[in-house]
């Protein structure tokens, strides 16, 4: 008997992991019923930066900002009880996600851009006593008009 190797053609595996004291970020996309593709992006928390968030519940809320002035490039995310994001634990790691929709990325990020990390990003305590942490992004990420 002879066989030939088929060869694996589809998408491409990323080899990106979550650093630790760091974020993931990476664009995202899914089908729908209707045909449709619904895009969005997703900011993953590392453990440890979790923990020096003070993250501890299933589910936080929190503000994602954008930076501006000498911060420009930057994205800030803030433990804010008022905030519309919503970072949710990992079942597993004490990692959290959390999740920008096509409705709020427009016209401030891409939703196609190569998935990136940032490690040992740097957490800080505002006056108000909430902790927030920044990092700078990608020029893919921030051509919103590509």
């Amino acid at each position: 008997m002879a066989f030939d190797t088929i060869a694996y053609v589809g998408p491409v595996k990323t080899t990106v992991t979550l650093p630790n004291d760091g974020v993931l970020v990476q664009p995202r996309k899914l089908g729908t019923r209707g045909g449709k593709i619904a895009r969005y992006i997703t900011i993953k928390i590392g453990a440890g930066l979790a923990t020096k968030l003070a993250m501890h519940r299933d589910r936080h809320p929190m503000a994602v900002q954008l930076g501006r002035d000498n911060d420009a490039g930057k994205i800030a995310l803030a433990l804010d009880m008022q905030g519309q994001f919503i970072a949710t634990k990992a079942k597993k790691g004490g990692s959290y996600t959390l999740t920008i929709n096509e409705s709020s990325a427009a016209g401030k990020f891409a939703l196609a851009f190569d998935t990136f990390t940032r490690e040992n990003v740097e957490v800080l305590k505002m006056q108000s006593g909430q902790h927030f942490c920044a990092f700078l992004a990608t020029r893919g990420m921030l051509d919103a008009e590509g």
